[in-house]
């Protein structure tokens, strides 16, 4: 009886080891249903963008009239600060606050002097005067962009603004 049982117990531990290793697959199981109510089911996953664009606020620039003989410059940076961001893809837009063109504008008050541009990065795609983009990817470094204070400028003594606007967009 122990023989029986011993024999028994391997053919078993065969079949059922047999029977794990047949995996069915989907075209498989679709025709085991056949004739059967088949059911599924569908979910939702929603992926949202938090990337965004980081422009630096300048250091102070001083500009002393008459002694200073040279120009100044106002030097903003752009950047995508995380690398997963920079890794889909997409593009940075930028502008200064003249409305016709999107020079970059020193302002107090009424008195507003529109800034020639410069750029210090070398993946810039399209530049305005004072508007621009470029695309970004893994490798792209910080952009700098910078209004050049000149020093042939007719500028009223005082503090002024300087505003550039930017955002990111995914590709």
């Amino acid at each position: 009886m122990k023989k029986i049982s011993i024999i028994a117990s391997l053919v078993f531990s065969l079949y059922s080891g047999l029977s794990i290793a047949a995996n069915p697959t989907p075209s498989s199981l679709t025709s085991i249903a056949t004739g059967k109510s088949i059911v599924s089911s569908t979910g939702t996953i929603t992926i949202s963008n938090s990337c965004s664009l980081s422009i630096s606020s300048p250091n102070p620039v001083t500009y002393t009239i008459p002694t200073d003989k040279a120009d100044k410059y106002i030097n903003f940076q752009l950047d995508v600060p995380d690398p997963r961001c920079k890794a889909l893809g997409g593009t940075v837009y930028f502008w200064g606050a003249d409305a016709k063109d999107g020079k970059l504008v020193m302002v107090k008050g009424n008195d507003r002097y529109t800034l020639m541009t410069t750029y210090g990065g070398s993946v810039q795609q399209k530049l305005g005067a004072g508007y621009g983009y470029y695309h970004v990817s893994k490798n792209t470094t910080p952009q700098t962009l910078s209004g050049v204070v000149s020093k042939n400028g007719p500028y009223k003594p005082g503090q002024y603004t300087v505003e550039l606007t930017g955002f990111f967009s995914l590709n």
